[in-house]
């Protein structure tokens, strides 16, 4: 069973301990503790199940939380450390300060208050998106693919003009440099018959 407190390091005296006397002969007792971690604790046995559900402090400083369900506490809670801030001095002066921050800590109402505002901004914004894909999409100006104008009279290329002349790009650069040599680049000065 699953247990969440409002502190993180609760620690809770299910059954008190006692010291052993010699002179009377009693053995010693121990005790039975349990101690939150980060504010939740998973009990296992049934008999300290038992104990803490009876214990005084169960639904004032612990509950009992489902496994799937999330915990209530968490934006209530503080670190179990303080944030440290670190501060360079140089030369007798005070350079910057280096620490981590305090993360925001939202109750579940405004987080699902800001989710379902999102998701009403996002619903509100679609209509008009979806309008100047489909205006671009029909005028043959698709964001997404490289097409580009083609100077030779037409005003805009479609996509099989423009594989072509990809095509035809790569051709040529696959092609020698000199159609007298077979050499590409700077080797072609040297041994061009062409210049010697």
């Amino acid at each position: 069973m699953r247990f969440v407190s409002k502190s993180a390091n609760l620690m809770l005296v299910l059954k008190q301990g006692f010291p052993g006397n010699h002179l009377t002969g009693t053995a010693p007792v121990s005790g039975v503790y349990i101690k939150f971690q980060n504010g939740v604790v998973d009990v296992k046995e049934q008999s300290l199940i038992d104990l803490m559900l009876r214990h005084p402090g169960f639904n004032t400083d612990y509950i009992v939380v489902e496994e799937e369900k999330a915990d209530p506490f968490d934006y209530l809670r503080n670190q179990t450390e303080p944030s440290h801030v670190l501060t360079e001095i140089k030369y007798g002066h005070v350079e910057k300060s280096v620490g981590n921050k305090n993360p925001i800590k939202l109750s579940p109402e405004i987080k699902n208050m800001l989710h379902e505002e999102a998701v009403r901004m996002a619903k509100e914004m679609l209509p008009s998106m979806m309008k100047e894909v489909l205006k671009e999409m029909t005028n043959g100006t698709n964001p997404t693919s490289t097409k580009e104008e083609v100077s030779d009279g037409k005003e805009e290329g479609t996509l099989i003009d423009l594989e072509k002349e990809e095509i035809a790009f790569e051709k040529e650069i696959k092609e020698p440099f000199c159609p007298e040599c077979s050499s590409k680049g700077v080797r072609h000065l040297k041994d061009c018959p062409k210049f010697k």
